[in-house]
């Protein structure tokens, strides 16, 4: 199971362009300060020209190696380590697709380790890895074809989980709630403000400045506390 996104990553830590990915606004700020400083850390351990190009070498070393496990009949597994440095929670996985396919792997192949292959290995081949009836439907939708690109997969249309569909208006509320959390989260919260809009929604005569953010806030706590025994959904979320 090679993760090659993860040494991408200490090969290309002085690569500003890598750094600053457009992914980073779906981070929280102390993921991203824990990413900033290990990635600070890599430079600081090899510094040099000569050492950043021994760091590379190491990564396009374990390319060679996955592409002559590959030849050699070696089964080969998708892995992500998802969470890792500038290893982006879920986006990830087609990142590693991109990393086997750029080691030799068909774009067939590389899907296949990451689907077929990995239901398998773990024993969840009846539940998981083909799109078959009966099994769990864990599905995207795309717009192109990744066995024609396998940056393709990127192409997301919708999502299916279980019996849950989420077309691309949806997807799009989620990452834009997740920007939203982010910036929120890099913030001093305004206790005061929370505490106004919450006693305006419980009745109570309380004077305070409100925000926008504090009155989303207040909802979404007392939506919480009141239909606590109600299924969370997307209607619930964004209104």
């Amino acid at each position: 199971v090679p993760t090659h996104v993860t040494r991408r990553m200490d090969a290309m830590a002085g690569d500003s362009a890598f750094r600053n990915d457009p992914r980073r606004q779906y981070i929280w700020p102390e993921i991203l300060q824990s990413w900033d400083a290990d990635a600070d850390n890599m430079l600081a351990m090899a510094p040099s020209p000569e050492e950043r190009a021994i760091v590379a070498s190491f990564y396009h070393k374990g390319l060679e190696l996955t592409g002559q496990a590959q030849e050699s009949g070696v089964r080969i597994l998708m892995g992500t380590d998802s969470g890792d440095s500038f290893s982006y929670f879920g986006a990830s996985a087609h990142d590693e697709l991109q990393e086997l396919v750029k080691a030799g792997l068909t774009p067939a192949q590389a899907l296949q380790a990451a689907t077929v292959d990995a239901a398998e290995f773990l024993g969840m081949q009846s539940d998981y890895g083909s799109v078959t009836e009966g099994k769990v439907a864990d599905l995207i939708l795309l717009r192109a074809n990744p066995l024609e690109d396998i940056s393709n997969s990127t192409s997301l249309e919708a999502v299916f989980m279980g019996s849950r569909y989420y077309d691309r208006g949806a997807l799009d509320a989620m990452l834009q709630n997740i920007v939203t959390s982010s910036a929120i989260e890099g913030e001093q919260l305004d206790v005061g403000s929370v505490r106004s809009s919450l006693a305006r929604r419980l009745g109570l005569n309380e004077e305070g400045r409100i925000t926008s953010r504090s009155e989303g806030l207040a909802e979404l706590l007392l939506d919480a506390t009141r239909a606590y025994q109600q299924p969370l959904d997307l209607q619930r979320l964004f209104t």
